[in-house]
Order: structure tokens, then sequence, then C-alpha cells
């Protein structure tokens, strides 16, 4: 099977984990990765069904974000005689990878504006029936290159096209879903990441220890994160009668605290490892941000980690704004612990509820368990990815 992605087997980020474990549902499948972004990964030996090629990416431009109109044009001129170009030379090398082999649609993987870029020029060069999967939104890649607005728009345009003409669309979750059906996909399934091993609820911590709260991952919602730390300062670092610890396990997460803090940093740890850490938690923290630019990740996205929360069978606050997409889920699926403010006294107020409301800690761990064993568990996620990639289970 063709793939053809900006993250191959090895990589280290998001991506990658998503990408080994829907490989690992395909043990028959042999792979012939074409990767545009041109180094290899860390790890090929773990993928021995894989064959990688790797295409070097146009060099992206990288412009001032709040350029005037005349700025953005010349902005837009000098993208169109740069990167275009050698777009289009990397496109004719992808062109010769996709002509090898069977016929069977090609899994493309639009992870980047050079990946969706390289495609339409293949395709719209000569057509191939192909699979797309998104898992970030392409407005939200644009702005990770700090695109400026007719390049945006241009790249958007492109992705609309491949969306249209796509023989199926595999997305990370039902906002995403909505909104690519409305800009004319034929077909969008539901493809997240899910952990082996089912979820049971666990035992709550002794009184007599402290009150630990969990927090994996990146901290790109770092206005979200400073309202947890100042809604912290305003209990004194004091919950349930018992004093707060964090335990953040991450590779760039900043602290600030006015006053005596408990906090662990662990440092970047393996997915089992992070699980473990987080499973020895009272409650888990999942936050996404409630900044403009970052609208279309928060809008259209939707976290890894919280595969890796709920299958410790912990409860998980979340805090989210009202049109992002945990906000949604977290309502269909039956969780409480919900705060779409930037205010710290709303946020003190939705833990507060744990102490008022007798059981909510554990009827928030069933809801956690719940949805592990369900919406994202690892049989939905195998489930899914073979019926997208036309596989029998």
């Amino acid at each position: 099977m063709k793939v053809v992605s900006g993250s191959v087997p090895g990589d280290r980020h998001v991506g990658e984990l998503l990408l080994a474990g829907m490989i690992e549902q395909l043990p028959e499948v042999e792979f012939a990765f074409c990767g545009v972004t041109g180094q290899p990964g860390d790890s090929d030996h773990a993928y021995g069904h894989c064959k990688i090629e790797y295409l070097a990416p146009p060099l992206e431009l990288i412009h001032r974000p709040d350029a005037g109109p005349l700025r953005t044009s010349l902005n837009s001129l000098r993208r169109i005689w740069a990167y275009e170009r050698f777009a289009r030379q990397t496109s004719l090398e992808l062109q010769k990878f996709l002509s090898r082999g069977d016929d069977n649609p090609v899994w493309i993987i639009a992870d980047s504006t050079a990946v969706i870029d390289c495609v339409y020029y293949a395709w719209r060069r000569q057509e191939f029936p192909f699979r797309l999967q998104v898992w970030d939104d392409v407005r939200h890649l644009a702005s990770l290159k700090h695109l400026d607005v007719l390049s945006t728009n241009r790249v958007f345009q492109r992705f609309q096209c491949l969306l249209r003409n796509a023989c199926d669309v595999a997305v990370i979750g039902e906002q995403m879903a909505s909104e690519y059906l409305s800009l004319g996909a034929k077909h969008c399934r539901v493809i997240r990441h899910g952990l082996p091993n089912a979820a049971q609820i666990a035992e709550l911590r002794q009184p007599s220890e402290t009150f630990r709260i969990g927090f994996c991952g990146s901290a790109y919602a770092s206005d979200a994160w400073r309202t947890l730390l100042r809604a912290l300062d305003n209990l004194r670092w004091s919950f349930l009668s018992r004093p707060v610890e964090l335990w953040v396990v991450g590779s760039d997460v900043n602290f600030s605290a006015g006053c005596p803090t408990n906090a662990r940093f662990w440092g970047r740890r393996s997915v089992d490892e992070t699980t473990q850490l987080m499973a020895d938690c009272d409650l888990l923290y999942m936050p996404q941000s409630f900044q403009k630019h970052h609208d279309a990740l928060t809008r259209w996205s939707f976290p890894t980690k919280l595969s890796t929360y709920v299958a410790t069978g912990r409860p998980v606050i979340f805090h989210t704004p009202a049109w992002g997409s945990l906000h949604s889920f977290a309502h269909e699926h039956g969780f409480h612990l919900l705060c779409d403010s930037l205010n710290p006294k709303e946020l003190v107020g939705v833990l507060r509820s744990l102490e008022t409301k007798p059981g909510l800690l554990q009827a928030e761990s069933e809801a956690s368990v719940r949805v592990a064993n369900t919406v994202l568990s690892h049989h939905e996620f195998r489930r899914q990815t073979r019926r997208f990639l036309g596989l029998t289970d």
C-alpha cells in the first residue's frame, strides 16, 4: 500500500504515534512510504514491513503575520515564484513514486501544507484514486507556517479539491467531520487513537495523601494552563482538605505561582510510562486553547492524550471554550467537570463541585471508563482504521 505523508515511522511527535498505532493494526500489509519530510526518522527498524522514501519538502518562506495589504501581496508573489516552483518539481518526484506498483487507492495523510500542495499538483497532472486522512485542519497547518492570507486561501482551495475527490476521508473528530462534509467531502469517518488494554475504574487514593492533579503532553494552551495555576493559587494549593500536588509529563511546560507549591515535572516519557503516571493521580487536566490564532486547532482537532487519560480510569476536568471540540464531546459523553472560561474563579467553582456533590469523583471515573471502552477504545481504533483502508476486520 502506497502512503504519502509528512510523518514517517520513526518521527518523534503525535503524528508518528497515530501512524504507528494504525500500522500495527495492519500486520498483513506491506507499506511503501513517501515522506515529504526530507529527513529519516529515528527508529525505522521498528517497522519491518515499511519501505520508506524521502522527498525534500519545498522551502517555506516565513513572513510576519501582521503584514499590511501591500506586503501580503508581495509575500504571495515571492511564494509563487520560489515555493510553488519547488512544489511542482517535488510533485514530479512524487508522481514517479505513485506510478510504481498497483493501482489501489493511495493513502494520503494531509499533515502538512507541503503534502497538500505536492499531492494536488501530482493529482492534477494525472488523476489517481486516494483516501485522505486529516489530523489537523489545513488552516491550522497554514498558521504554523505563518502563511499570508493569499497563500492560505490557495492551499485551502487545493485541500478542498482533494477533499471532494477522495474516495474516503478519515478525520480526528465529529466537528471536523461536520465541517468537511459541508465543504464537499463524500464521506467522513472518525479515527482516534485508542490504547490496547480495557480500562477499569481506578481505586480512589487515600485521603491522607496529597490530592494529585495530572497533565501530560505539550502545553500549547498556555492561556488555559495559566488559569489553572492561578486557580490553584486561589485554593492556596489545598483541596478537599489535602495539599495539592501537580504532576506534569511533557517536554516544554512553563510554571508560575504566587504561593508555595508542590509540583513534579517528569519530562518526556513513553506512552506506557505516561499512562502509569497519570493513573497515579486523582484528577487529570484536559485543556484547549482559547486564543484566536489557535481557533482552527481548538475547533476541529481532537487531543490524542484524551485516550491516555480515560484509559487510566481517572476523572478528567475539561477546560475548553464553548466552541472547542472537547466541549461538545464532554457534553455528549456524560462528563460534568467542564469549564469554558479563563476566569480562575470559575475553574475553582468547577473543582469545588467535587466537594459539594458526593460521588461526583466516582461518577466521572465511570464516564472515563465508559468512553475508554467504547469511542476511544483500541477495538474502535482498529475497526475504523481497517475499514478506512478497505480491509476486513
